[in-house]
């Protein structure tokens, strides 16, 4: 993973609660992040295990990175804070990253208008569930495949706190990028230089 500037990279591991859907539960502090696990009363005779949603399914230990490009530019996005379960592991774990003072995303020089390609790279656990593109805080929901896209319908300066909201089957993964946005260039007018015969 490529960061400019200082960034401060802190893995926290914690137990996660897991729901059918998939979704994780967290309790986050100012300086720590943990999750708590939930059990149901059984009786003694029984025990309770969490199913491992990977069974049968392409899993990854780590989550995938993320290419973002245009025909003239690419940058790599960074991973913000996360919960990933791996394959031998349903309970999985969380990666929470603090970033110093002074930190900047990559950022893409774009067009406005422009289309921007997304291109989840290795490794890649199938398809992701869910892809959203957050600026402003505004949720833009893109096509949940692999590589996706979004157009460039934001007014022309720089944003650095944009990002792509990810859930899989194994967790949910934010990724930060900036955006350097120009101005498209307006079509030059050409005169035709032929004398026009006057008539009548």
């Amino acid at each position: 993973m490529r960061r400019l500037g200082c960034s401060v990279r802190v893995a926290l591991v914690a137990v996660m609660t897991f729901v059918p859907d998939v979704a994780f539960a967290q309790t986050t502090t100012s300086s720590t992040s943990t999750s708590t696990s939930t059990t149901t009363s059984t009786p003694a005779s029984t025990t309770t295990t969490l199913a491992n949603p990977c069974t049968g399914q392409s899993c990854t230990d780590e989550p995938p990175g993320v290419v973002l490009s245009t025909p003239t530019a690419q940058i790599e996005a960074d991973k913000g804070s996360y919960c990933w379960r791996r394959p031998a592991d349903p309970t999985g774990f969380c990666v929470a990253l603090a970033v110093a003072p002074g930190y900047k995303p990559p950022i893409l020089v774009v067009t406005e208008g422009e289309l921007v390609t997304v291109r989840f790279t290795a490794p890649v656990p199938g398809n992701p569930q869910q892809v959203s593109f957050a600026s402003s805080g505004a949720l833009t929901p893109l096509t949940a495949t692999n590589p996706t896209s979004f157009r460039v319908d934001l007014a022309p300066g720089i944003y650095e706190s944009v990002s792509l909201l990810t859930r899989w089957l194994q967790g949910e993964v934010p990724y930060a990028f900036g955006l350097d946005i120009r101005r498209a260039a307006t079509p030059a007018v050409v005169s035709d230089p032929r004398p026009i015969a006057l008539t009548g």
